[in-house]
């Protein structure tokens, strides 16, 4: 057995318990039901999962099921990668944050774990394989890769498959520089394929359009309870015109959305920790910007599908920081180590 293998199966654990552990094993990406339209009710599947170089390997096979990642869960987890999958039996209809997908078996398909998605799969397998978000962004010129999908008919994607398969089924470990080799030339194919026709209507942004969009998002973050945080006043500190800043904001709809955005976020992420001594409502309103408690509620239920109210009672698990490939990991091994019977580890 590799170092770091994890194999997982609800086939060890009791039918009474199979929905609730394979909801926690698959929890950290997804919300996961049973697709019951498809006459599947008992959730079952499959994980052989293991790392090469900063990368994460594996097959996973399941029956009809249903996944949901929605904002409020993308803020609990905060996931920094992608994960790419290939279908190798069954298909799947998806939602990529409004762009619709449909894949076949053969074809492959980008997820982009900082982004809404929500799918429904027949009874299948996969390979897939979990990328951290810079090492491929930076040979992709940072386009919105989410839903970006490779048909299974292309050569491309054939050579990918195949090389993918390959490294799942390795029996022995690789030494750490070939490892990390045989990551390299994973990233560099799916570049290639993906700067290829699967982006070609994707513009990359221009250089100097993206390291402004950086400098901003910092800015904002930074500024976020301030009240004068507006388009001019980010014009006027940058010295850029309107123009030069929405083409670097244009994908999210403007850098007014952004603000609006990530004041939601921060809201919502300070009612999930609340505690005893918790703020008011209507002190987290104002002070994220907000001229009022409705105005926060109004906006916030359209960004999240509940209120404040019902956000500061969820009672959710939040994470301290960023999770990488090393943390699914290790969640994974979590799982793989419940004894026959048990659910797993708590979510």
């Amino acid at each position: 057995m590799i170092a770091g293998e994890v194999f997982i199966t609800t086939d060890m654990i009791a039918a009474r318990d199979r929905n609730d552990f394979w909801r926690g094993v698959t929890g950290l990406v997804f919300d996961t039901t049973a697709n019951t339209d498809k006459n599947a009710h008992v959730l079952e599947g499959r994980i052989h999962s293991r790392p090469l170089g900063a990368l994460l390997v594996g097959e996973t096979t399941f029956n009809a099921q249903r996944y949901d990642r929605n904002r409020r869960l993308i803020l609990q987890t905060d996931l920094d990668f992608y994960m790419i999958q290939v279908l190798t039996s069954g298909g799947m209809t998806a939602d990529f944050n409004g762009t619709d997908v449909n894949a076949a078996p053969g074809d492959i398909f980008v997820q982009d774990m900082a982004q809404p998605l929500s799918s429904e799969v027949d009874a299948g397998s996969r390979f897939s394989v979990v990328i951290p978000r810079r090492e491929l962004e930076k040979t992709t010129g940072y386009r919105n890769l989410h839903g970006a999908h490779l048909r299974g008919d292309w050569p491309v994607t054939q050579l990918i498959t195949h090389y993918l398969a390959q490294l799942v089924s390795l029996e022995e470990p690789l030494a750490t520089a070939q490892a990390f080799a045989a990551q390299e030339a994973l990233i560099v194919l799916l570049a290639g394929a993906l700067n290829g026709e699967a982006l070609a209507h994707v513009a990359a942004p221009a250089p100097a359009g993206a390291t402004l969009r950086q400098r901003v998002l910092t800015f904002i973050e930074q500024n976020l309870g301030s009240g004068e945080l507006t388009p001019d006043v980010i014009q006027r500190r940058f010295n850029v015109s309107r123009a030069h800043l929405y083409r670097a904001f244009a994908a999210d709809g403007g850098v007014a959305r952004v603000v609006q955005d990530k004041r939601l976020d921060a809201a919502f992420l300070e009612l999930l920790r609340a505690g005893p001594s918790s703020r008011s409502i209507a002190d987290i309103a104002y002070s994220m910007g907000f001229s009022s408690s409705n105005q926060l509620l109004r906006n916030f239920r359209a960004r999240f599908g509940i209120t404040p109210s019902e956000a500061r009672h969820e009672g959710a698990r939040t994470h301290p920081g960023k999770l990488h490939t090393s943390d699914f990991q290790t969640h994974l091994q979590e799982f793989a180590s419940a004894p026959s019977g048990h659910p797993g580890p708590a979510r």
